[in-house]
């Protein structure tokens, strides 16, 4: 498990544009540390954040966008001056709801948002 800090959107914004990346929007998260190369993510991989006030985790995003193959960057995950990226799952929890076409009976599945 790794841990590093959710960005908040005018840094990600910022990280974005200079590197000409048009994937930074309210449908992102970006979250790392921008000076630390090492932060190995694939494609996928779950953001889960845990509300203390709700003694619970949550899915709060999936990677969109990161560097996993070593030696790209001198030995490094990723380029310097970057974050991860990842889709931001509230954003898009009126859509997965309408299309889940859950059954009032289902108890298999717990859905909290």
């Amino acid at each position: 498990m790794l841990e590093f800090p959710m960005q908040n959107e005018k840094q990600c914004e910022e990280v974005c544009r200079s590197q000409g990346l048009v994937s930074c929007n309210p449908s992102t998260i970006c979250a790392g540390y921008p000076k630390d190369a090492n932060e190995c993510v694939y494609g996928g991989s779950p953001l889960v954040v845990f509300h203390p006030e709700k003694n619970r985790y949550t899915l709060e995003g999936l990677v969109t966008r990161a560097e996993s193959a070593r030696n790209r960057w001198n030995g490094r995950c990723k380029r310097p001056e970057s974050y991860t990226t990842f889709t931001n799952v509230t954003h898009f929890m009126p859509f997965i709801m309408k299309h889940l076409n859950l059954k009032k009976e289902s108890s298999d599945l717990l859905i909290l948002y």
